[in-house]
């Protein structure tokens, strides 16, 4: 078997959209080959990079008529086809490009990029990145999917500045194995909780620049963040105190203090989500005391495994019942799903996810709840 077929397998297993691509660079998966099996430089692991698209970059940049491989560092400098042309060029970026700027390029089907650092190849499309270090695949969640997770549990949710926040979270602080914690206010009123902060700043997270200043602040400093409903970085260092009421509720058994403390703070201050970083990888997002999102590296291969395990379907009459209950102990509200399924009359029940309190029981074929912000 040839480099090239044995490359075609992978990115099949890994579930590479490779005829959504194809049409547009047929030479996509040569690239590819190319860029995995690039050889050394006296010992050092190659840099290069590539962006196929069918449009120009809109970051700052100046394109040159002229393209070598040893031009490209897959950083600042990249090499360049339009349309699928086999004729490159050499387009040069104002700054380093990091996997925000490359995911932004690649926002939608028309743009591919390859980029080798290192061990590591990743190869950017539409919102997804698809890794290979030392030969093991692996690909990145989507952020968008976990937006929508999060509008279900808060609809009126700022989508546009928890995106920015989770993408930040995922492709800035994780991939440079930066732990973080941050506090987003959902509403302005949080100087009962935060009367003074241990370190107050003055950055917005709107602004690119100040995010690159806020991910060095990070880096060197423990404590949360605490950002308002604008987008203002106002304050660092911040502890996060908790009642005894969620300390009671919540243990998450298989995290530590950070997951726990976010957890807990959440459950006390209905008006704000936090997001935990871990140095590891994950992001987690929490609210009213659970986590109602998460960011983490998928294993396609697993998947796949647990796709085709998936029970065959029977044909049956079936209905469905929606809606919402407090719960008695803790208070906290949830949106109820009860599936009903013409012969199947077993008793299910449904426990609060705050404090295990049981909420709603019912004969039935499932039932599914999912915590929801009330505020």
């Amino acid at each position: 078997m040839s480099q090239v077929d044995l490359i075609r397998q992978e990115l099949e297993l890994v579930n590479f959209p490779s005829k959504e691509i194809l049409p547009l660079y047929p030479d996509l998966i040569e690239t590819v080959t190319k860029a995995i099996y690039l050889a050394p430089h006296e010992n050092k692991e190659p840099y290069w990079g590539i962006i196929l698209s069918n449009n120009t970059p809109t970051s700052p940049h100046e394109l040159v008529d002229d393209f070598k491989d040893s031009y490209c560092d897959g950083k600042r400098t990249f090499g360049f086809s339009s349309n699928g042309s086999n004729e490159l060029k050499t387009v040069v970026f104002q700054r380093e490009m990091n996997n925000i700027d490359l995911l932004e390029l690649c926002n939608n089907k028309q743009t591919c990029i390859i980029n080798r650092q290192g061990n590591t190849l990743k190869i950017y499309f539409n919102n997804t990145i698809y890794i290979c270090e030392n030969r093991v695949w692996k690909v990145l969640e989507k952020v968008d999917a976990q937006i929508v997770e999060i509008k279900k549990h808060y609809s009126a949710v700022d989508a546009d500045l928890v995106r920015k926040l989770l993408t930040y979270s995922f492709h800035n602080l994780s991939t440079n194995k930066i732990g973080a914690t941050i506090i987003y206010w959902l509403k302005d009123d949080f100087t009962s909780t935060y009367a003074t902060l241990p370190d107050s700043i003055s950055l917005d997270f709107n602004n690119e620049n100040h995010q690159e200043i806020l991910k060095q602040y990070l880096r060197n400093n423990d404590g949360a963040i605490v950002i308002n409903s604008s987008g203002k970085i106002i304050g660092g260092k911040a502890h996060l105190s908790f009642s005894d009421d969620s300390k009671s509720f919540i243990q998450i058994k298989d995290k530590g203090t950070r997951h726990n403390s976010a957890a807990r703070f959440s459950f006390d201050n209905s008006k704000s989500i936090v997001i935990t970083v871990s140095e590891d990888g994950p992001v987690s997002v929490f609210s009213e005391g659970k986590n109602i999102a998460n960011l983490s590296s998928i294993d396609p291969f697993e998947q796949n495994k647990i796709i085709h395990e998936i029970a065959e379907e029977n044909d049956a009459m079936s209905y469905e019942d929606n809606f919402n209950i407090t719960c008695s102990k803790c208070g906290k509200t949830f949106y109820v799903s009860v599936l009903t399924v013409s012969g199947w009359r077993e008793w299910e029940n449904e426990r609060c996810d705050i404090c295990g309190t049981e909420i709603h029981s019912a004969k039935c074929f499932t039932i599914n709840s999912r915590l929801i912000k009330t505020i």
